[in-house]
This record gives structure tokens, C-alpha cells and sequence, in this order.
């Protein structure tokens, strides 16, 4: 009984064909329109959103000493500073806190220090800022290295010194000194492996009252490493400040504390700031990036229900409509003996055929357009900013929210204007 009426529907189609197309065509506009929405606010979460916070370390507090200057108006060119510094009793404290998870100490070279470079050849020398980091924190960052981040500090060292150097660095040379002195600029992966000498003990200003040189190799970069300077093992910034003074007292300059989960991090600051340190965290600017992210996400929501919403009160008026000019046919087959059921059935099964074909062409069609309009995009992009990035992401979950949604949206309308129809 139920695939004659489902034929008879077909054939209903075919007898209202020129409708039935216009109707077609307006599912498919609107179910393209809401897809690309779709792929469009996803591949800003994934892809550039949620990328870029992959990036922050969200569980983490930086730790820094807090320094003052104090100056004497009355007195003329004096001045009185200091800092409060960090010892391995304040980090006993803080390793006490609840919610600390663990502690990463990074290390200043306590005395001046000189850089050989030859690059080019081209003879380099300059003043160098030198910090030392624990391996683990590279680790947990997921650095790859070219070689260990370990060395033994020894009378005659047979080995260089690994080192990292940071993104900045490269890019201040070849923005700058690079092309002021007419030399070849320098990719990241270029400078990985280049070797120079340290001059420990040495300044601009001459030698101090210790002088050694040790050969130095950059085995990677990391947002971790100096800005301007190097970065090498604490073990060994931290004997090398004991080699300089024998008096030497380990002290540090920043710590960079994970804890067990993010809601620690507000107690944990306030406690640490407590004991006379700066302390922040990257939570507000990860809380402000989720606050635009779910600002972007409310306002596709809000034009994809207004969308749904003019679809819905289209397809109704559609139907309802198409159902009042056919109230003569309706009246035919109520008289060769078609329930109520049967009538609703028949006008059901013909929306369910026009929502499914719809849907199909248009994540069809919606995936071509949008394949080469991220392509385009894409490539855009990467000649003006040496970025590969993609603007859309597309998955089966949208296919199967955009399919199901446009049955379900049809077919729901339907019954609702069959029910404006008196049958009886």
C-alpha cells in the first residue's frame, strides 16, 4: 500500500514539476549558504583559534624577581636599586604551594661574556647575554634538538657548548644587519648547527680576573631560548658562575611553574606574589581569545538560526500554498477512497524526495566551491605571509548536520502546513 503511495507522490512531482523546481533550487541555495557558514566558523576555531592557543602554555606562571629603583631628588645622580631574589629556599616554598606541579629555574651568566662569529667571513664580536634552562623544560615543550642539551663543564673541554637561540634573533639579522651589510639572510633551519666561540670572562670593556674559551654549537630554536642572546643547560650556566666566584650562591631569574590544573593558577599567583615576586600568567589573554572565539561562534549561531528560520517559514508557505491549489485533487482522491494518513503520506514522501536530492547537490556543490576557494585563499596567503593557512574545515560531521537538518527541517514544515489543510 505505502509504495503506491510513495509512486504516486513521484508522480504528483512530475505533474508539478515547474514548482517542485523552484523549490529545489531555494533548498539547495539555503543549504550551501548554511554549509559554508558552517565550514567557515570551524576552520577559524581549528585552524587558526585553537592553533594559536596550542601554542601558549595555559597551566603555566612565569615567575620573575621583582626589581625597584629608588632615586634621591635632593642628592644629585643618586640612586638606590635592588631585587628580591630568587633562591633554592624560595623555590622550596613554592614547591610547597598546593597545586604546584613542577618548577623550571632559569639561570643567569653572573659576569660578562663575549661572542666569536665567523659568518660569511665576516669576523663578529660582541657582548652576549647568557641563561641557562633545565633539558625537561624542552622537553615538555616538545622541542627536537640536534643533539643532547647536556655538557660538562671541564679544564679542557673536548666538545661545544649546545645552545639555543630564539626566533627573534634570526629574524632581527636578516630584517636588519643582513641587509645594511649586503649579507645572505638566513633561514631557521640554516642556523642550526653553526658553530662559534664564547669568551667567558671577556667584555667590550676587556678582561676581567677569569678568561677561558669554549667552542659553542646552536642545536635548535625555542620561545624559550634569550631573546637576544643564548641559551644553554642551567648545570652548566650555574658552574660556570661558581668557576667566576667561588662565593657563588645559586640565584635565579625567572621560574616557569606548571601546575596540576588551570584553575590553580589564580591561588598559586596571589601566594607567590606573597612572597615579594612578580608573578602572571598567559590565562587572561587565552580567556580573551576564548571570549572572541565564542563571540564569532554566537554570531554564525544567530545567522544560521535566522536563516533556518526564513527557510522554515518559506518551505511553509510553500506548501501551504501549493497544498490550497490542489485542494481539487485532494477532493478526488478523498472521493475514490484515500484516508486522511494517506493524503498527509503522499505529500510527505514527495518533501522527503525533494530534501534529500537537495541536500546531496548542495554538499556536493558547497564542497567544490569551497576545495577551490581555500585554495585560492590559501595560496594568497602564503605569498603575502609565508603562512600556510587554511580558512574552511571540512568534515562529515557537517555533511551529515546539513543532511539531516534539511530533511528533517522539510518534513517538519510539511506536516505542520498539511495541518493548516482541511482534509475532511
Amino acid at each position: 500500500m505505502y509504495s503506491k503511495l510513495a509512486l504516486l507522490s513521484l508522480k504528483n512531482l512530475k505533474f508539478n514539476f515547474f514548482r517542485i523546481f523552484f523549490i529545489f533550487l531555494g533548498l539547495i541555495s539555503i543549504s550551501v549558504i548554511l554549509y559554508f557558514f558552517l565550514a567557515l566558523s570551524l576552520g577559524i576555531k581549528k585552524n587558526l583559534i585553537d592553533q594559536y592557543l596550542e601554542t601558549i602554555p595555559v597551566n603555566e606562571i612565569i615567575v620573575t624577581r621583582k626589581n625597584f629603583m629608588l632615586n634621591v631628588p635632593l642628592l644629585k645622580n643618586f640612586s638606590f636599586s635592588g631585587s628580591s631574589d630568587i633562591t633554592q629556599e624560595i623555590i622550596s616554598k613554592i614547591s610547597e604551594i598546593k597545586g604546584v606541579k613542577k618548577i623550571y629555574p632559569v639561570q643567569n651568566i653572573s659576569f660578562p661574556v663575549s661572542i666569536y662569529i665567523d659568518l660569511f667571513g665576516y669576523n663578529f664580536q660582541s657582548d652576549l647575554a647568557i641563561s641557562g634552562i633545565p633539558s625537561e623544560l624542552l622537553e615538555e615543550d616538545h622541542i627536537k634538538l640536534k643533539g643532547e642539551f647536556k655538557y660538562e663543564l671541564t679544564d679542557n673541554p673536548q666538545t661545544p657548548i649546545p645552545a639555543l637561540v630564539s626566533y627573534s634573533i634570526i629574524d632581527l639579522y636578516n630584517s636588519n644587519f643582513a641587509e645594511a651589510n649586503k649579507l645572505p639572510k638566513l633561514s631557521y633551519e640554516a642556523i642550526i648547527g653553526r658553530h662559534f666561540t664564547l669568551v667567558f670572562g671577556y667584555s667590550s670593556f676587556g678582561a676581567i680576573k677569569k678568561m677561558q674559551r669554549i667552542r659553542c654549537k646552536i642545536v635548535g630554536l625555542s620561545k624559550r631560548a634569550e631573546l637576544l642572546g643564548l641559551t644553554i643547560p642551567i648545570e652548566t650556566v650555574d658552574k660556570l658562575n661558581k668557576w667566576f666566584d667561588d662565593k657563588y650562591e645559586s640565584k635565579y631569574s625567572t621560574l616557569y611553574i606548571k601546575t596540576d590544573k588551570i584553575s590553580d593558577i589564580i591561588p598559586i599567583t596571589n601566594q607567590i606574589k606573597n612572597l615579594g615576586l612578580n608573578a602572571y600568567s598567559l590565562q587572561e589573554i587565552v580567556d580573551k581569545i576564548n571570549t572572541v572565539s565564542f563571540g564569532i561562534i554566537s554570531l554564525v549561531i544567530i545567522v544560521l538560526s535566522s536563516i533556518s528560520i526564513a527557510v522554515i517559514f518559506n518551505i511553509f508557505n510553500y506548501y501551504l500554498t501549493h497544498l490550497k491549489s490542489q485542494e481539487t485533487e485532494i477532493r478526488i482522491l478523498k472521493l475514490i477512497g484515500f484516508s486522511n494518513n494517506n493524503i498527509r503520506f503522499i505529500y510527505l514522501c514527495q518533501s522527503l524526495i525533494i530534501s534529500i536530492f537537495s541536500a546531496i547537490f548542495s554538499i556536493i556543490i558547497t564542497r567544490i566551491l569551497i576545495y577551490y576557494l581555500d585554495n585560492f585563499i590559501s595560496k594568497k596567503l602564503f605569498e603575502f605571509t609565508n603562512i600556510k593557512l587554511s580558512l574552511f574545515f571540512l568534515t562529515y560531521n557537517i555533511d551529515i548536520l546539513v543532511f539531516s537538518a534539511s530533511v528533517i527541517i522539510t518534513v517538519f514544515t510539511v506536516f505542520s502546513a498539511l495541518k493548516q489543510i482541511k482534509l475532511n
